[in-house]
């Protein structure tokens, strides 16, 4: 049950990025999903929430970057994934007692494999933004949500790890 709410939640969280109107009605039940994994892991005295937010949750876009024929990053995924971050840290507190950890994911540029083969100038353009001068694998953000899940991040809670090649270091 709860891996088919972890499932579902994460696809609201994603489809909600679209716009304001999507937004009012798809994050009231990601709440509500996230709010009954962590009642039942705090029933059982022990769990860890993973949440995914953005680089654009803490930094706002270079419009350069965003050029024709790619979309402009709407303020509303920017303002929805700074959400997601005080929202960790929220829960962190909220459930620490019971011994579930909340924690988060702000990945920077990791662009799906069309959207790298259709528009390499893209590509090349959110390379040249990031220190190391690329953009993120997927194996890149699996290993740190695993790590996250896992009891070698026992004593890590509220935290927004960011895996974005240094792209908000500047």
């Amino acid at each position: 049950m709860a891996k088919n709410i972890i499932d579902d939640s994460e696809k609201k969280a994603i489809s909600a990025c679209g716009s304001i109107s999507s937004i009012s009605e798809l994050f009231p039940q990601y709440l509500l999903n996230i709010k009954e994994i962590g009642t039942l892991m705090a029933k059982k005295g022990k769990g860890s929430i993973v949440l995914f937010a953005s680089m654009y949750g803490m930094n706002a876009p270079y419009p350069d970057v965003y050029k024709e024929p790619m979309n402009k990053n709407p303020i509303e995924y920017g303002v929805g994934k700074a959400g997601i971050i005080q929202m960790t840290r929220y829960m962190a507190v909220h459930w620490g007692k019971q011994n579930v950890r909340c924690n988060c994911i702000s990945p920077g540029p990791f662009p799906n494999k069309k959207i790298q083969k259709e528009n390499p100038d893209f590509i090349q353009r959110l390379s040249d933004k990031s220190p190391m001068c690329r953009i993120g694998q997927s194996t890149e953000i699996a290993g740190v949500a695993a790590f996250l899940l896992s009891d070698a991040a026992s004593y890590i809670t509220g935290h927004n790890l960011i895996v974005d090649g240094g792209w908000t270091c500047w």
